[in-house]
């Protein structure tokens, strides 16, 4: 094993060669082909797959990256701007270290240049229009039928859609578009063969977390269904084969409009409940709570405006407080986050996009992976820019004056100016990260 000593100069002379490093990603045009054989055609990937030195690829460039991804969270295609910002930094930061000026100093000046930046951009910066899309999607996309597929997305979506993205095994590229809230519960086939397509209008709702045993416990539900004819959907984690058979009976004889949904007990519908409980603005019924099912299945329950059951699961479509589900969705995507296993980031993605209505569903097939292997990752940037852009407002390089920027705007190219204020933001951190590492270690096995 060789042990080496870094002193300040070496992670100076390595910080100037990163920036030399990032130069090379961002001017260089064109795929470029990963280890494994992978075609990468995104700035940062190219970064990425740059092992360097030993300074660089050790002590700098976890920095750097950590500024470029922490930007790109906050808004979408603000990660490639952040390392432009970085790279351009890097130079007039160690002048200025060099001439003698503190980085205390420093730091004050890069303040006053966010503010005055974040000013001049927000001024500047106008609502997106349908111009502004068709050159964003021109930028990124080179075949016809990407950009036939962006085109059609923006035309149908709007401001609260929900864009869901994956890479399908088929070999057309399909897109979905939904509304109201989707479950993929498996159906039971007695439901399928007696209902094709069970679609009903102000639907009353009773959702038990637990087992119904016997008829016994929800005799007077059967009662009142019998008697008023309402539609009513019961979400239950199992039913009895008495009690299934009672209401499967009594459905084929249209003595009752009652369907009953068996969710089961698995990791996919562990929590499942919550998440139909917040669609139907409905408590749960839990003997865990001290419930009975008896009890609650014979008072009022709440009504959902349409709900759906077909062999692809349930549909519920229903005005509900925003609060309620925007909070519970930041809890659930704060839960994925958190997350450092694909399985659970998987699940909880898989319970956002149940609960988002007016959604779309792109699923890339091979047909276009066959032209273009980068496609998932292309749409996947175009969504979270168009987002940004969208919520933020546009701004290009003919708005705005380029000097003390920090980085070459695109000529033509529709910039969002949270883009622009949170590269420059984490692109600074990152230099006075990297500018104040004194010291270093490098361990080399051989």
């Amino acid at each position: 094993m060789n042990v080496h000593l870094l002193d300040e100069s070496d992670i100076v002379r390595g910080i100037v060669k990163a920036s030399k490093r990032i130069n090379n990603a961002l001017s260089y045009c064109g795929p470029a082909r990963s280890s494994t054989g992978l075609i990468i055609d995104n700035t940062i990937q190219k970064y990425i797959l740059d092992d360097g030195k030993n300074i660089h690829q050790r002590i700098i460039k976890p920095f750097i990256l950590d500024a470029v991804i922490r930007s790109e969270g906050k808004s979408g295609g603000s990660g490639e701007i952040c390392l432009s910002m970085i790279s351009s930094q890097i130079e007039s930061v160690s002048k200025k270290i060099k001439a003698g000026i503190s980085k205390k100093q420093i730091q004050n000046e890069n303040k006053k240049k966010i503010a005055d930046i974040s000013r001049l951009i927000n001024n500047s910066s106008r609502k997106l229009n349908k111009s502004d899309a068709d050159k964003l999607i021109d930028r990124n996309f080179i075949l016809d039928d990407q950009k036939r597929i962006a085109s059609n997305i923006i035309e149908k979506s709007n401001i609260k859609s929900q864009i869901f993205l994956e890479r399908s095994n088929k070999n057309e590229t399909i897109l979905s578009f939904s509304q109201g809230y989707n479950f993929e519960i498996p159906i039971s086939e007695d439901i399928l063969l007696t209902f094709n397509r069970w679609e009903r209008k102000n639907v009353e709702v009773l959702i038990i977390d637990g087992i119904i045993e016997s008829v016994g416990e929800i005799h007077h539900l059967l009662e009142r269904a019998s008697a008023e004819k309402n539609p009513i959907i019961v979400f239950v984690r199992h039913l009895s084969e008495e009690v299934k058979s009672t209401l499967m009976l009594n459905l084929k004889r249209s003595t009752i409009d009652l369907i009953p949904i068996e969710v089961g007990f698995n990791e996919n519908t562990l929590n499942i409940l919550n998440d139909i409980a917040i669609c139907c603005n409905s408590d749960i019924v839990s003997s865990y709570k001290g419930d009975l099912i008896s009890t609650s299945s014979s008072g009022h329950l709440p009504s959902v405006d349409s709900i759906t059951v077909t062999k692809r699961g349930i549909n519920i479509i229903n005005v509900i407080p925003e609060n309620s589900l925007t909070s519970h969705l930041k809890y659930l995507e704060n839960r994925r986050n958190d997350s450092h296993e694909p399985q659970i980031k998987e699940l909880f993605d898989n319970r956002i996009k149940s609960l988002s209505s007016g959604k779309i569903l792109v699923s890339i097939g091979n047909d276009l992976l066959r032209k273009d292997g980068q496609s998932v990752e292309k749409f996947d940037k175009f969504f979270r820019e168009i987002r940004s852009l969208i919520q933020n407002g546009v701004v290009y390089k003919s708005m705005i004056n380029m000097d003390g920027l920090g980085f070459d705007m695109l000529d033509d190219y529709p910039h969002s100016p949270a883009s622009i204020f949170f590269a420059l933001k984490y692109s600074i951190s990152a230099i006075l990260n990297i500018f104040s590492i004194r010291r270093g270690l490098i361990l080399d096995s051989v």
